[in-house]
């Protein structure tokens, strides 16, 4: 199982404490990283799900990092099944990454905390939760995104067709008989055939 970045109480009051950025250009591009890494699909998105995501963005552009529960982001009328995928596109992306909460005193994950990898404190962020995140994820982020957005919707993972069509309808139309029987009364099917002929014949 992968190990997951846990943030001690401490760790995590020390991060509250760190001075915001007010500045709206920083959400526009995490919003802007977010539709190009789904394309033309994000406008076919469910209007709760890009109200998601627009929040999430906007919770994020002060200190980098959104702390909000899926059932709190969901809210906007979309699932917690939803949230969690989005989030995990996202992260496979590295558009975002995600850390946990302590849980109390134990050893295991509480709250997911989502840190924005184009925020400018993440570098700050990764060093003081000893996170290893290769500088080109960060720096290809959006491109990457870019890449994979034409055919990325809301489900879990990326899939491609394996359907094809039957030889039968992939093939020449005139070599079928049943499909010279019904050609238009406007075409000659003396031409027709011997057109077909032809066609054998080659």
């Amino acid at each position: 199982m992968k190990n997951r970045t846990i943030i001690e109480h401490s760790t995590f009051r020390q991060m509250q404490s760190h001075e915001a950025l007010h500045d709206k250009s920083i959400k526009d591009k995490f919003l802007n990283s977010i539709i190009s890494f789904y394309g033309d699909r994000y406008y076919r998105l469910k209007q709760g799900t890009r109200d998601a995501l627009d929040w999430l963005c906007f919770l994020a552009h002060n200190k980098g990092y959104c702390y909000a529960s899926q059932t709190y982001l969901a809210e906007n009328g979309v699932s917690e099944r939803t949230i969690r995928r989005i989030m995990k596109n996202l992260q496979q992306a590295s558009i975002i990454f995600i850390a946990y909460r302590r849980k109390g005193h134990f050893n295991c994950c509480g709250k997911p905390v989502y840190f924005f990898v184009q925020h400018p404190y993440f570098t700050e962020w990764c060093k003081l939760l000893n996170i290893n995140v290769p500088d080109n994820d960060r720096d290809n982020s959006h491109h990457n995104s870019s890449e994979n957005g034409s055919t990325m919707g809301e489900n879990d993972s990326f899939q491609e067709s394996t359907y094809s069509l039957p030889k039968k309808l992939s093939s020449n139309p005139l070599n079928n008989r049943e499909t010279l029987d019904l050609l238009p009364d406007n075409i000659d099917h003396d031409f027709a055939h011997l057109y077909h002929a032809i066609l054998v014949s080659t």
